[in-house]
């Protein structure tokens, strides 16, 4: 595993704290499954989670989002998911940037906002963006004055990764592009009560109980998984539809880079 530090960028754009990646020459930071390659542009937090796992919501989820390579023109994403559950240990990745997580005030972008041009979505480096035009919009991004390097390996440090969910989707804040594969991790990592209430201050949404997407209908779709979760309601109904899973004795493999996720996945 090479290691070599690369400065990152803290920032809170009003939907979402983000940790932008410094990518450049060799140490771009990359995503491998199978035969596709992702290059990492950035790692953003929800409160509470997006994904629901046999009804259950977790207080954290983490999407580092990735772009395919090849794909400039008609582009291409996967997006590394991990959830967070509370304990009684500290997550250590998370206590480089809990106490420089930049605060502003919260609320939902809406037609009856000023200024004249309005943001109502973002682009992928998490910038204000009208969807229409497709232009930035001069706006309330505060970015943090931290800018240490971070070692993204220890992001995942501890959680199995042999087991995870994919399946394709789309992204979860405006535009909402449908050209994005998602690899879900089954183990959640740890992040202490005092730490989680940090990110929820951070980032606010208070009145919505945060800045999560509520879960999608699957329309057809299949959530390709190593096991089958079912709903905490009554009567139970599956969650995840059972596929193939990946050979465990080929199993996914993250190796990190500084601001790196690269991942190996074996058949």
């Amino acid at each position: 595993v090479q290691t070599c530090a690369l400065p990152i960028s803290l920032l809170n754009n009003g939907h979402a704290v983000q940790v932008t990646a410094g990518n450049a020459g060799a140490n771009r930071g990359k995503m491998v499954v199978n035969r596709k390659t992702y290059t990492l542009i950035q790692c953003h937090w929800h409160w509470n989670s997006e994904h629901h796992v046999g009804g259950k919501q977790y207080p954290l989820e983490v999407h580092c989002v990735h772009q395919q390579d090849g794909t400039e023109e008609a582009p291409l994403y996967g997006v590394f998911g991990m959830f967070y559950e509370v304990s009684d240990t500290a997550n250590q990745f998370l206590t480089h940037i809990v106490d420089h997580l930049p605060q502003q005030s919260h609320r939902r972008l809406d037609a009856s906002q000023q200024p004249k041009q309005q943001a109502d979505g973002f682009d992928l480096f998490g910038h204000p963006m009208d969807s229409a035009s497709g232009r930035r919009v001069a706006a309330s991004s505060i970015v943090s004055a931290f800018s240490d390097p971070l070692n993204f390996q220890d992001l995942y440090n501890g959680v199995d990764l042999n087991h995870y969910w994919n399946y394709e989707g789309s992204f979860t804040t405006p535009p909402c592009t449908e050209a994005v594969d998602f690899y879900i991790m089954m183990e959640p990592a740890p992040i202490s009560e005092a730490q989680l209430a940090k990110f929820k201050a951070a980032i606010g949404w208070k009145n919505a109980a945060g800045n999560f997407r509520p879960p999608q209908p699957l329309v057809g779709r299949t959530v390709a998984g190593c096991r089958t979760v079912g709903s905490v309601s009554s009567p139970p109904t599956p969650f995840v539809k059972s596929a193939q899973c990946p050979d465990q004795t080929a199993p996914l493999v993250l190796q990190a880079i500084m601001a790196v996720l690269s991942v190996q996945i074996g058949r």
